[in-house]
Order: structure tokens, then C-alpha cells, then sequence
């Protein structure tokens, strides 16, 4: 149950802290302290469920439009939240394709079922490999192209060896079928689709290290041409300019003496 503890925790974690910082950006400041008392349980048997909705929603909207919001001096990571919506929707995908299955058929044979739905076009062996830990691939895929985008191509390389690592132990995308249900599959390559994942993710590992090295070199070498011209400045000789000839100085010397003439008189 780890992979469903570990990626719950964080992503309470987080979305508590992302809650206070969306109502702190519209001007409502909330005491977290004022939380840990024990009385939500009251609040959820006061107030109906079906009347918080409204505003559970509106929560939604707003802290995913805060992440499209981009500042002057921000880079925009809307892209890293709409990557890492995906596994999210195939999940949700995925539980609609199997309760629909369930609901015409409730003898139906799982394999069967998933090979007639490729036959016909659908690819439901994607969809339930994202789905399978899924939270965690979200945050993984949703850090890296955060990394990504500031050009950070080393933590990128880091979290992508994060996700082979995950992969090639069955913690994500890895899965069996057992007669009409999908369940999960740990283990040191458990599954060829773990398996698959596990080489791709490495693959892009070495990609954004590569990445990273070449960034690196470029500005290391622009820094070094822009210190080189710098000091070929500096060490360019400095003439004085030279003294002004007497042929230079002989207009000036006339017109002052006429002044003073034209003053006597």
C-alpha cells in the first residue's frame, strides 16, 4: 500500500500549501493552526455535503488558473501542470472504461474485454499503465518539466532517473490481470511494461544530463570569450592626446588681441 500512502501524504501536503497560498494571493489569510482542533468532522455534519461542492469546485478552478497566471519576472509552468493532469484523466479513463465494462457484463473476462477494446482502437494498456501510481508519475512528470522550463536540465535528469528507478520496481505503470480486476505489480521488472517505461525514462535521463553538460560548456565558453575581450580592452595602450600646435592656437590668439584693441579705443 506504500504507493498509495506515499503519494496521498504528499499530495495532501501540497495541496493544503497551495490552498493557503491561493487564498492568501485574493487577500484571505487563513491560520493553519486553526485547523488541527478537531472540528472539521462537526462542520461536515453541519453543513451538507452537496452545498460545499459549489465552493470545492470553485477551489479548483482557481488554484489551476493560478498555475497558468504568469508574472513578469515568472516563467509560465502552465505546461508542467497540464503534463502532469494526464495520468489523472487516464486513471479516471480507465475507472469509467471498467465500470462501464462491469455494468453490461458482470461475468465478463477482463483479458478479453481489453483485447476487443484494442482490437477496436482503443488502447487501454496505456491507459492503465498511467493509471497505476499514478500521483506519483504526476508529480515526477510535472517536476521535470518545471525543471525543464527553468532549464534546469540536471534536477530534470535527476527526477526522470527518479521515474525509471519507480518503474523498474513496479511502483508505477507496472500492473497483472487477475480475472476481472487490475491489480498492481511489484517487484524488479515485474511486467514488460514496466519494463518498457524503465528504459525510456533512463533514456530521457541521459538526454537532459547530456542536456545539462552542453548548457554548461556553452556558458563556460561565452564567459571565457567575454574576459577575454574585456581584458584585451583593458590592455589596449591608452594614447594622451597629443599638444596643440601653435598653427592650432594662432585664430584664438588674433581674435583676443583684437578684443582688446577695439576695447582701448
Amino acid at each position: 500500500y506504500m504507493s498509495i500512502i506515499v503519494p496521498m501524504v504528499l499530495v495532501n501536503v501540497m495541496g493544503a500549501i497551495a490552498n493557503l497560498e491561493t487564498a492568501a494571493a485574493v487577500g484571505d489569510k487563513y491560520d493553519p493552526l486553526a485547523c488541527v482542533f478537531g472540528a472539521v468532522p462537526w462542520l461536515i455534519g453541519t453543513i451538507p455535503i452537496a452545498s460545499g461542492v459549489g465552493f470545492l469546485l470553485w477551489i479548483g478552478m482557481v488554484i489551476t488558473s493560478s498555475s497558468f497566471e504568469r508574472k513578469a519576472h515568472d516563467s509560465n509552468h502552465g505546461t508542467a501542470v497540464v503534463l502532469g493532469m494526464i495520468p489523472a484523466l487516464a486513471a479516471w479513463a480507465f475507472q469509467l472504461v471498467q465500470t462501464t465494462l462491469h455494468a453490461v457484463n458482470t461475468n465478463s473476462n477482463m483479458t478479453a474485454a481489453l483485447d476487443s477494446l484494442a482490437a477496436a482502437g482503443l488502447n487501454p494498456q496505456g491507459m492503465i499503465a498511467l493509471s497505476q501510481g499514478y500521483l506519483l508519475t504526476a508529480i515526477v512528470l510535472a517536476s521535470t518539466m518545471v525543471h525543464i522550463i527553468e532549464r534546469d536540465f540536471i534536477y530534470a535528469a535527476a527526477w526522470m532517473a527518479v521515474a525509471s528507478m519507480l518503474s523498474a520496481t513496479g511502483i508505477i505503470h507496472a500492473y497483472r490481470v487477475v480475472g476481472n480486476a487490475i491489480e498492481p505489480a511489484l517487484g524488479f521488472f515485474p511486467t514488460q511494461v514496466s519494463h518498457q517505461f524503465a528504459i525510456v525514462y533512463a533514456g530521457m535521463a541521459l538526454m537532459l544530463a547530456a542536456f545539462h553538460l552542453g548548457e554548461e560548456e556553452y556558458k563556460y565558453t561565452w564567459s571565457h570569450v567575454l574576459k577575454m575581450v574585456t581584458w584585451s580592452k583593458q590592455r589596449l595602450p591608452r594614447h594622451a592626446p597629443a599638444a596643440a600646435s601653435i598653427d592650432e592656437h594662432t585664430p584664438l590668439l588674433l581674435r583676443s588681441q583684437s578684443t582688446l584693441f577695439e576695447m582701448e579705443k
